[in-house]
């Protein structure tokens, strides 16, 4: 799910990835949405069936990669 800088919810369907244990994918965003290429907001990435994942987001930058912290919740409005 897409949030805009206000909170609002943008886009409610992204691309479903399913993973078996021990799995592991990368992309970037804009990727799932040309739309998203130049989005500035949060993304939510909730697991269907209850279990657990590690997420790790990167911004890149003329080249360079930053990690931008990822926190365990969501606004409660966000199902």
């Amino acid at each position: 799910m897409i949030v805009d800088q206000d909170g609002n919810i943008v886009n409610k369907s992204l691309k479903t990835i399913t993973l078996k244990a021990s799995q592991q994918t990368a992309g970037f965003l804009h990727q799932d949405s040309a739309s998203l290429l130049t989005f500035q907001g949060s993304v939510v990435m909730i697991e269907q069936s209850g279990k657990r994942f590690a997420i790790v987001a990167l911004v890149q930058n003329q080249g360079l990669f930053t990690a931008i912290p990822v926190i365990p919740g969501k606004a409660p409005t966000i199902n």
